[in-house]
């Protein structure tokens, strides 16, 4: 009985005493290279203020557009972009549009009161479009810089 006691812890202990051993690579995998790609991200190139919300707009190359018409003697720019918040003050993120019709071809102010000035701005997309435009009896002005 004695030697049974024994051979009982000696069962018990063994496995404390037993080493592992497995197969394993010497070669450790590589590591994949860290993503230097930069994301560029365009810069606002139209601003506004509509009912208190600053619009910065990121211009749709598709959408947007500028062309005059010699017949008219007119210019008419439309511009369409999203807008996305803090990105250079803008307080909203939503897509918006701008249409300005002015006489002439050249840079500079132009008012309500400029021959052939009409300016139209739509907000949101949906059923949260809202559509501004000017009229004769509200002062505007317009900056065309290029």
């Amino acid at each position: 009985m004695e030697k049974l006691k024994y051979v009982l812890i000696a069962l018990l202990l063994s496995p404390l005493f037993i080493a592992q051993v497995g197969c394993s690579d010497d070669e450790v995998p590589p590591t994949p290279p860290a993503d230097t790609t930069t994301t560029e991200i365009d810069t606002p190139r139209i601003g506004f203020t509509v009912s208190f919300q600053n619009y910065q707009l990121v211009l749709d190359d598709n959408q947007s557009s500028a062309s005059y018409r010699k017949d008219l003697d007119q210019t008419e720019i439309v511009a369409v972009g999203y807008s996305t918040r803090g990105e250079s003050g803008a307080s909203i993120t939503s897509k918006a549009e701008i249409e300005l019709v002015f006489g002439g071809k050249t840079t500079g102010l132009y008012t309500e009161n400029s021959t052939d000035f009409s300016f139209e701005i739509a907000t949101g997309e949906g059923a949260k479009r809202v559509e501004s435009s000017s009229d004769n009896t509200t002062p505007c002005a317009v900056t065309v810089t290029e």
